[in-house]
């Protein structure tokens, strides 16, 4: 029996070789998962960035050593551009300020942030090493992770550098890790991950502090393609009462509010991404038909989902 040689897949860039004009402009057309896309940047200095990306699975782990930039998440891009998930960042060298959605926060050198891409963001930077951490929203829930709930909090602990340490340690070792070890990887990130938020987030740990919330998270995302999803279901599973459940989701206009809009980020990255005709789509995440769901697109994002395909020139199918 032959063995399975295949190794963790990594994935290099550097704009080093570039002429310095055409270097920031390569970073944001690169064909490849990147945080380049999520933001709107402006270069404070000579642009010049080299980062590794190591694919686990849904998490992904960048190590970027880039230049001063100006970083900006707004509306525009939250409707053209939506990851659905959070980015936790570890600063090696160098430091941030900004403001995360009202929340004041600066970062230095052994400090770990946490950033809702949901929500909206600016800060400057200085040149820096960091390790960001891509975490799709529902695996975070899973681990009893609220990326709304702590939207530009960021703390450094003993824990953040022993994460900090896995993480770099990763990076060394991924050539020799086979391909297979991927799951179990992710698995031991989030298990550090959820470890230093929980006892470096406040004084209570974080699946304590918002468990409730979270589980009615996890319930909403496993049925999100379901017509059985309802207020009265969601309260038996969780034997609470509407009033308690809609107070869990009170910064989202309720919950009602909420489930529209995950159902509405689902179904705009399944028009971004592929061919299928609207109606399909609409009935996968339980639209009535695919006019309701164009209504409610052109409601919240600006424009249909004709136009938008139209505009990043994707066919739809007849």
């Amino acid at each position: 029996m032959q063995e399975n040689t295949a190794k963790l897949q990594v994935t290099r860039f550097s704009t080093g070789a570039l002429p310095p004009g055409q270097r920031h402009e390569a970073w944001l057309a690169r064909d490849l998962p990147s945080i380049s896309r999520v933001y709107k940047t402006d270069p404070q200095e000579p642009f010049n960035v080299s980062s590794e990306m190591l694919a686990l699975g849904e998490l992904s782990i960048n190590y970027a050593d880039i230049t001063a930039q100006h970083w900006t998440r707004e509306k525009s891009l939250q409707r053209s551009w939506h990851p659905d998930g959070m980015v936790v960042a570890l600063t090696l060298e160098g430091d941030t300020q900004g403001d995360w959605n009202g929340r004041a926060a600066r970062t230095s050198p052994g400090t770990l942030q946490v950033a809702d891409l949901a929500l909206p963001s600016e800060h400057i930077s200085t040149r820096s090493k960091t390790i960001l951490v891509n975490v799709p929203r529902a695996i975070a829930y899973r681990h009893g992770i609220d990326p709304a709930q702590l939207h530009g909090q960021a703390t450094r602990s003993g824990l953040v550098n022993f994460f900090s340490a896995h993480l770099q340690n990763l990076r060394q070792e991924a050539a020799h890790l086979p391909a297979g070890a991927a799951p179990d990887l992710a698995r031991s990130v989030m298990a550090l991950l959820q470890t230093a938020l929980s006892h470096g987030m406040g004084t209570e740990p974080v699946a304590e502090r918002a468990d409730l919330a979270i589980l009615a998270r996890t319930l909403i995302e496993k049925e999100l393609a379901s017509s059985r999803l309802s207020v009265a279901a969601l309260c038996r599973s969780l034997g609470i009462s509407r009033s308690t459940l809609h107070r869990l989701f009170s910064q989202e206009g309720g919950v009602g509010a909420y489930i529209r809009e995950r159902r509405l980020q689902l179904a705009r990255d399944a028009i971004q991404s592929s061919k299928e005709p609207l109606h399909i789509i609409a009935e996968r995440f339980a639209f009535s038909d695919g006019a309701h769901l164009s209504r409610l697109y052109k409601a919240r994002f600006g424009q249909t989902p004709g136009a938008m395909r139209k505009e990043r020139k994707v066919d739809i199918q007849n």
